[in-house]
């Protein structure tokens, strides 16, 4: 059988290898069963071996070129509906595989890598945030929090109890395979709203799908590409276009900055390193509309379209 690692590898000019991947390496428990904290003590080893897991996996990929740059512990943990492979895990439980299990291992290693504390999918930060960001010998190993679907409504809130914590949107909506301009619309305000409540990172769930639109767990769900392998053909979505207008024009570094908005009531300002500045508009109305954009040394009159995305780069 061809080895996927180094067949998408060789595949792929050296730039694109420049990417960082987060990952959740794996699930721990058998058979899927909740991990409860009155049994921590006595799977002390399986949570230490688990721990080794992570070591092994980041090493391995990193050998192969593979940039890994942060590590979840666990996808969506508080879900068990067997639809798609999950592990329930109890938020004590998780503290301790975090604080005296994950985070050593990484430093006996000399793993220089981010540790994360996601996926969540809920708002609750007491279920899960604050056991782990409030615990004072956990807290400094963790880089941030992961957020997904219920979670993204919590971000203004972690921001202001820890904020020096980086926060990341994990996981886009994956809709019905739909695919539609109104669905990318919907993730465009997702983008505005997380970054405007301090989000640094925005990941899309399905990169590529073929033309049946079905994941790997046999869903129809929306994706940036979409590949034909009949008439080996590649379609470039609406939220592919929805992504590029942050991810083409706001830099790694790029600092959001202060907007008043006047008309346009779905904005987020971006200052990049170089100095230009970006202003991304979500017009979802039925109606277009007229505004003047007005910075230092300049003001542009322009028009949004009904139910557009607009971007402007002033430098």
């Amino acid at each position: 059988m061809p080895d996927p690692v180094h067949q998408g590898r060789d595949a792929l000019p050296t730039e694109a290898w420049n990417l960082g991947l987060a990952v959740v390496p794996a699930l721990v428990d058998d058979q899927q069963r909740p991990l409860s904290p009155r049994q921590h003590e006595g799977r002390s080893a399986a949570l230490a071996a688990y721990a080794l897991y992570f070591s092994k996996f980041v090493q391995a990929w990193r050998s192969e070129g593979i940039n890994l740059y942060a590590v979840h512990p666990q996808n969506e943990m508080a879900l068990n509906t067997n639809l798609y492979p999950q592990c329930v895990w109890e938020a004590d439980t998780l503290n301790v595989f975090l604080r005296d299990h994950l985070l050593p291992q990484l430093r006996r290693d000399q793993i220089d890598i981010e540790v994360w504390l996601g996926t969540i999918a809920n708002e609750n930060l007491a279920e899960y945030v604050d056991p782990v960001l409030g615990d004072p010998k956990t807290a400094p190993g963790i880089a941030g929090v992961g957020y997904q679907y219920g979670g993204q409504k919590t971000f203004l809130a972690t921001h202001q109890k820890y904020p020096g914590k980086k926060l990341s949107q994990t996981e886009t909506e994956c809709y019905g395979g739909g695919n539609s301009w109104d669905q990318a619309l919907l993730t465009f305000g997702h983008m505005i709203e997380d970054t405007t409540n301090f989000a640094n990172s925005y990941f899309f769930w399905n990169l590529v799908l073929d033309e049946s639109g079905l994941s790997r767990w046999n869903w129809r769900q929306n994706s940036l590409l979409t590949v034909d392998r009949k008439t080996e053909t590649v379609h470039h979505n609406h939220e592919f276009y929805a992504m590029k207008h942050l991810s083409a024009t706001v830099l790694p570094g790029a600092q959001r900055i202060a907007v008043q908005n006047g008309p346009l009531l779905k904005t987020v300002a971006f200052r990049n390193p170089d100095g230009s500045r970006v202003l991304i508009i979500l017009n979802d109305t039925e109606q277009a509309i007229s505004a003047v954009l007005g910075a230092p040394g300049s003001a542009v009159q322009f028009d949004l379209p009904a139910l557009s995305m607009i971007t402007l780069t002033l430098r």
